[in-house]
């Protein structure tokens, strides 16, 4: 299986990179370190123009607006393929408050989730919209609290994947166990 991931060199990710290496599979990475900004057109275009040879998509690197047109751009290009993309996105979506510094985050991953959701319906392609909590990367350090162990993520991620021709995930929310978001504390 060859597999696209954007910010492959940190956080989840760099977890997802590593093990899906580890797994025998190869991997194609798009990160800033290696001259992908995902917030430049041209750049997104790069990527999208190399996922004609992959087999999934790990949209995984936020820049606002960013993420969400390599969501859109991915699902016209492998439209109606067995290709499966995987959206990275926040359990913040689902705060009734959200916090002043976190609102362009929550409106634009809201976005891509509803772009996702819109297409419920469809079965191609395969689309994951993976929600995750609070995960221990560089974006969460702001917050004092238990996080998800992004290895463990990574792990996760690829075994939803061996389950895709019998059962097929399409919006996944994961937490870190007995974490009440009312114990958050920011730093």
């Amino acid at each position: 299986m060859k597999v696209a991931i954007t910010g492959h060199t940190n956080g989840i990710g760099k977890s997802l990179a590593n093990y899906f290496e580890q797994q025998g599979h190869t991997v194609v990475g798009f990160s800033r370190s290696n001259g992908f900004d995902i917030s430049d057109a041209a750049v997104r275009k790069q990527i999208i123009d190399s996922l004609a040879t992959c087999d999934v998509f790990i949209n995984n690197a936020y820049v606002v607006d960013a993420q969400c047109q390599l969501l859109v751009d991915a699902i016209q290009l492998w439209e109606n393929s067995i290709k499966t993309i995987i959206n990275i996105d926040s359990k913040s979506t689902l705060m009734k408050t959200v916090p002043d510094y976190m609102e362009h985050y929550v409106a634009d991953k809201l976005k891509q989730k509803n772009i996702i959701n819109d297409r419920i319906f469809k079965a191609r392609p395969h689309i994951i919209n993976f929600t995750v909590g609070l995960v221990d990367t560089d974006m969460a350090k702001v917050f004092d609290s238990k996080k998800i162990n992004p290895a463990d993520l990574a792990r996760f991620i690829y075994t939803l994947l061996e389950f895709k021709s019998s059962v097929a995930v399409q919006n996944i929310l994961v937490e870190v166990p007995d974490l009440d978001w009312d114990d958050i504390k920011r730093i």
